[in-house]
């Protein structure tokens, strides 16, 4: 049986597009057909083939104190916030003291 790598590459520039789901920023392709993102790129270029998405592929959970040292801003609000760098929002409650991202993620598969 052929040795088979199912990987899920960082979608580095979804960080320009936070608010765009994961299954529509995958399908995003450039004039040559290829995905725009470049790590997508990266991947079918060497013969990966998308397999699809996982939205919930990580989950931060932090402290809201924790995130506005991470981030910059301080939050004074709950709700969904746009942080530099994230590929999601960050949801803010600031009742429960808890800021949390989900990160989706596209899965290649490589033969």
């Amino acid at each position: 049986m052929p040795l088979q790598l199912v990987a899920q590459p960082k979608n580095s520039g979804r960080r320009s597009f936070p608010l765009v789901g994961i299954d529509e920023y995958a399908s995003w392709t450039r004039d040559d057909g290829l995905p725009l993102d470049p790590w997508l790129r990266t991947h079918v270029r060497i013969g990966g083939r998308i397999l699809g998405t996982a939205h919930a592929s990580q989950v931060l959970r932090a402290p809201v104190a924790a995130w506005a040292e991470w981030t910059g801003p301080a939050f004074e609000t709950s709700g969904d916030h746009v942080v530099p760098g994230g590929l999601g929002p960050l949801r803010i409650d600031l009742d429960a003291d808890l800021g949390s991202m989900t990160e989706g993620n596209v899965r290649v598969q490589h033969r």
